[in-house]
């Protein structure tokens, strides 16, 4: 299965666009923020973008047009502060997303282009990696 039977191999990298088509395609909405780097986004930073979005766009709707693509699910571990090396491994520490270039968070539909523009500028400084703004061609 694995060419390498070292860790570091087993691992896996991130390198590469998302293998998926449709990950990377509007599939509801009419805007969208796509990652435009590869990384690791938390479920707290995802969170805080979902919230950011929704109590910014709900001033104007009262129905909820937003649609989170990604769930995270990779765990991630870490061992306790100030423990020497060995013994073993950390537990659990939190959920992440492994983000990949080309891939959509977020989708939002029936906003008005310059409410939504603003409101999603600001929710791109919440992450780590690049993102851009995907606009529905019709």
């Amino acid at each position: 299965m694995f060419l390498n039977k070292n860790r570091k191999f087993r691992k896996g990298r991130l390198h590469g666009i998302t293998s998926s088509p449709r990950l990377g395609l509007l599939k509801t909405g009419t805007f969208g923020l796509k990652v435009m780097e590869n990384g690791y986004l938390t479920a707290d930073q995802l969170e805080a973008a979902r919230k950011a979005i929704k109590y910014s766009i709900n001033k104007f709707r009262f129905v909820d047009p937003i649609f989170i693509r990604v769930v995270p699910l990779l765990s991630r571990s870490k061992k306790k502060k100030g423990l020497r090396m060995g013994g073993a491994k950390g537990g659990f520490y939190r959920f992440v997303y492994r983000a990949r270039r080309g891939t959509i968070l977020f989708e939002v539909k029936n906003v008005l282009r310059y409410q939504i523009f603003q409101k999603l500028r600001r929710v791109m400084v919440k992450f780590p990696v690049k993102l851009a703004l995907v606009v529905l061609k019709r």
